[in-house]
């Protein structure tokens, strides 16, 4: 499993977030990243615990794609790798906007823009469905993270693209104990 090369405060939501349920998001990056992000591949991955996952291995495995992203932990990282050979075709571009550092994300209109028009371009879009049970989460109702969910939702649609929502159990159900994530690549993919 790689680790992140920051120590993220668990003081934050973000840095709580990214200790819980460790493995399983491990696998669900494991499996979007194999199955959907390969080299030369282009992805639009939202903010969040688990895409952050996917971020990190992304660069562990030296896959050489276009991100786009408004996940400051994701382009954080990246700068800190970019020096190594396996990520020399590597680009990530960031969203502006203003930063939300509880979060680790920006937001705002500008960051709103930028996730739309990617969305469109990438030919994946990773996004996180926490906000889909926001009332659940311990932030609360995390507005600014699900306005850019739902302009990147409106970009992949408009594109054409594959829609990628993750998860972990936990956010779904109590109940359900498959040992393996669920990993929806399409709505299709739902029922």
């Amino acid at each position: 499993m790689e680790e992140p090369k920051v120590d993220y405060q668990t003081s934050t939501t973000f840095g709580s977030r990214i200790k819980d349920m460790k493995e399983d998001k491990w696998k669900v990056a494991e499996r979007v990243v194999e199955d959907y992000i390969g080299t030369g591949s282009s992805a639009f991955i939202g903010n969040g615990s688990s895409t952050f996952s996917i971020g990190l291995k992304i660069f562990s495995r030296g896959r050489q794609v276009k991100l786009w992203t408004n996940h400051l932990a994701i382009a954080h990282e990246f700068a800190l790798r970019a020096n190594t050979s396996t990520l020399v075709g590597t680009e990530v571009s960031l969203a502006g906007g203003d930063v939300n550092r509880d979060l680790m994300m920006t937001c705002g209109p500008d960051a709103e823009a930028f996730a739309e028009a990617s969305s469109k371009k990438a030919q994946n879009v990773v996004l996180s469905a926490r906000c889909l049970f926001a009332e659940h989460g311990p932030a609360g109702l995390e507005t600014q993270s699900l306005n850019i969910k739902q302009f990147a939702t409106n970009g992949a649609t408009a594109g054409g693209r594959r829609l990628i929502f993750i998860t972990d159990y936990k956010k779904l159900s109590q109940e359900y104990s498959d040992d393996i994530p669920l990993v929806f690549p399409s709505e299709s993919d739902w029922d």
